[in-house]
C-alpha cells in the first residue's frame, strides 16, 4: 500500500506539470519530513534522552524544604491532676519549617539499572528509526525508478502510436485509392487501438 502511495505521489509529480519536476533526494527528504512513524520515533528518542538526564540527577542529593504551620482554636494547656496549676503546651498558631539534604548511600543497584534502562532504550528507539527511514529510502527510491520506466514507457508508446497513426491514414488513402482491401484497413485499425490501449 506504502510503495502503491509513493508511485502514485511521484506519478502526479513527474506528469501534473511539465514546468515541475523532483529529484531523488529532494523525494527522499519529502518522505522523510512527512512520515507520521518517524515523527512518532524521533519524539520517543527525544523523551528518553530526557528520561537519561532524569535518572542521572538521582546519584546528586536532593534537598528538601518543609513549612507546617498550624492554628489552634484556643491556646493548648497542659493541666495537672490534683493541681490547681496549668502549663501552656504551645502558642495557639505556630510555624515550623526544615531544610536538609537527602542522599541514599545504597540503593541496591537500582539507580546504576534505570540509567542503563534509559541508555538501552535511546538506543532502541534510535535503531528503530533508522530502520523504518532505511525502509522509506528504499520505497522511495523504488517508486522513483518505477516512475521514470513508466514515463519511459510512455514516451515510447506516444511514438508507436503517432508511427501506427499515420500508416493507418496511409491506408486509408490506399483503400479508397483500391491499392488494399478492407480486411488490410482493419488490420491497421485494430493495431491503432491496440497501441491506443497500451498508452492509455
Amino acid at each position: 500500500m506504502k510503495n502503491k502511495i509513493l508511485n502514485i505521489t511521484l506519478t502526479f509529480f513527474f506528469f501534473s506539470s511539465t514546468s515541475y519536476s523532483i529529484t531523488l533526494e529532494e523525494s527522499i527528504n519529502l518522505a522523510i519530513e512527512n512520515n507520521d512513524e518517524l515523527k512518532s520515533y524521533k519524539q520517543q528518542i527525544i523523551s528518553s534522552q530526557y528520561q537519561l538526564k532524569a535518572d542521572l540527577n538521582l546519584y546528586l542529593p536532593t534537598v528538601y524544604l518543609n513549612v507546617y504551620q498550624k492554628f489552634y482554636n484556643e491556646t493548648p494547656m497542659t493541666k495537672i491532676p490534683n493541681f490547681p496549676i496549668s502549663f501552656k503546651q504551645s502558642n495557639k498558631d505556630f510555624l515550623t519549617f526544615s531544610v536538609g539534604l537527602n542522599q541514599p548511600l545504597y540503593t541496591g543497584g537500582l539507580t546504576e539499572n534505570k540509567i542503563d534502562i534509559s541508555k538501552h532504550s535511546i538506543k532502541s528507539n534510535t535503531f528503530y528509526y533508522i530502520e523504518i527511514e532505511n525502509n522509506l529510502k528504499a520505497d522511495v527510491i523504488k517508486s522513483y525508478i518505477d516512475v521514470f520506466i513508466a514515463k519511459s514507457l510512455v514516451s515510447i508508446y506516444q511514438k508507436e502510436y503517432e508511427t501506427v497513426k499515420s500508416i493507418y491514414k496511409q491506408q486509408e488513402e490506399f483503400f479508397k485509392e483500391g491499392l488494399i482491401t478492407k480486411v488490410d484497413l482493419l488490420q491497421s485499425k485494430v493495431r491503432l487501438s491496440e497501441v491506443e490501449r497500451s498508452l492509455t
